[in-house]
């Protein structure tokens, strides 16, 4: 009901995310906040933070409360200041490990770790090394160095950033995400480096993205339900400039997804452009 967009299903969700464990399991209520999350419902975010301060939740619920703040606004005009510092920042030392490395993950990859004190940010990138050992884990695997590969590059540790990039690549090189990420950090540096320098990052980027649209096709094709994979892969085909492809993908994203903004507005952009 909810994915549909059907009148009242963010209320049953929120209700749900509320729940006790004897009537819903912690699974079923921290996919619930990451549903409303991934659909940036804003009213979710007074559920999850009351969710978050409570010590008594389950760690799963909790750590779920706290990813909805990736996509909830920096900013609460009602309250001032940021509200993902406000809200996670005093939870960087809770007593679970799953929930303190998420404050810790989002603090940095929402933007929010900007807005940080120097002592606050010191902080974080002391306590970032368990973030880091959690990712690292699974370091056969290539999101766990992409992970690592996007916090850098919030914190403006771009070198290592790309290092993680790379190394995901080398670990895996048949996944997706990393060649696209490395390339938008690539061109967004391009702009700061001399002529020819900048030349060079441009090629190696359009070299990356071409690289990565084979892999996000096969994605596409073993998943054709997948609205998500079919939008990425839209996006993909735009950026390297075959603008009919692309519009397709993104049709397709739609019909698969109506509910999702995103995918709407990307489309009609794109319309908009091809008919000019």
């Amino acid at each position: 009901a909810f994915r549909l967009g059907e009148e009242g299903a963010v209320e049953k969700m929120l209700s749900l995310a509320l729940k006790p464990d004897e009537l819903a399991p912690p699974i079923a209520r921290a996919t619930a906040l990451s549903e409303l999350g991934s659909a940036g419902i804003a009213q979710a975010y007074p559920t999850a933070r009351k969710i978050l301060d409570n010590a008594e939740e389950h760690p799963i619920v909790r750590a779920a409360a706290i990813n909805l703040f990736m996509s909830l606004p920096q900013v609460d005009p009602r309250e001032g200041g940021n509200i993902v510092r406000k809200a996670l920042f005093r939870h960087i030392d809770d007593p679970s490990r799953l929930v303190r490395t998420e404050a810790i993950r989002v603090l940095v990859s929402s933007g929010a770790y900007q807005s940080l004190t120097d002592s606050e940010r010191s902080r974080v990138d002391l306590a970032i090394d368990e973030v880091r050992d959690a990712l690292m884990v699974a370091s056969d695997r290539s999101g766990a160095h992409m992970g690592w590969a996007m916090l850098c590059e919030a914190r403006g540790l771009s070198g290592e950033a790309k290092q993680a990039y790379e190394t995901a690549m080398k670990v895996e090189p048949l996944t997706t995400g990393p060649r696209s990420n490395l390339a938008a950090l690539l061109e967004s540096e391009a702009r700061n480096f001399a002529p020819a320098q900048a030349q060079q990052m441009m090629l190696r980027a359009k070299q990356l993205r071409a690289e990565e649209l084979p892999l996000l096709a096969r994605d596409a094709s073993l998943a054709p339900s997948n609205a998500f994979l079919q939008f990425r892969y839209g996006l993909a085909l735009y950026l390297n400039g075959d603008m009919e492809a692309a519009l397709k993908q993104l049709k397709l994203a739609v019909d698969l997804a109506p509910e999702v903004e995103d995918f709407r507005i990307a489309r009609d952009e794109l319309e908009e452009m091809i008919s000019q």
